[in-house]
């Protein structure tokens, strides 16, 4: 890979932006009560019915975002760590502090992440809900 190659540029920030919004999702639907998603259920908003399926789906209602959130995690932490190898010819102080960087920036996403799912989770879990019921059943045997 050569120094001025983008792919691992875009990697990383295709990573990072998936990380976020998977995050969003992610702790929405983990935030929502059982009896709030009844309520919502009773007034037949749309999503409501994926979001009780998700409720009684046997990874939890944020699992199979948990497993995309990871996904999402390990390549960012791959993927600065590749452009730091390849920029600075593989001196690993620079890979552990990139690293480290990269850490701490995914974590204070997923503080906001949290911030957000608190101020509009209900919202963001009715949006979600639907590809989240998706990939449920896609990782359920």
């Amino acid at each position: 890979m050569e120094i001025n190659s983008p792919l691992a540029w875009m990697i990383l920030v295709v990573s990072i932006a998936c990380f976020a919004l998977v995050s969003i999702g992610e702790t929405s639907l983990a935030w929502i009560r059982p009896d709030r998603v009844q309520k919502l259920v009773a007034k037949g908003l749309p999503g409501s019915r994926a979001l009780e399926s998700l409720q009684s789906a046997p990874i939890g209602p944020a699992g199979s975002l948990s497993i995309l959130k990871f996904v999402f995690f390990a390549s960012s932490l791959l993927s600065a760590a590749a452009i730091v190898v390849v920029s600075s010819d593989a001196r690993w102080v620079f890979v552990s502090l990139a690293s480290l960087a990269m850490l701490v920036l995914l974590g204070l996403m997923h503080i906001a992440a949290r911030a957000l799912a608190q101020m509009y989770g209900e919202w963001i879990s009715l949006k979600i809900a639907v590809p989240a019921w998706g990939l449920a059943r896609l990782f359920t045997p």
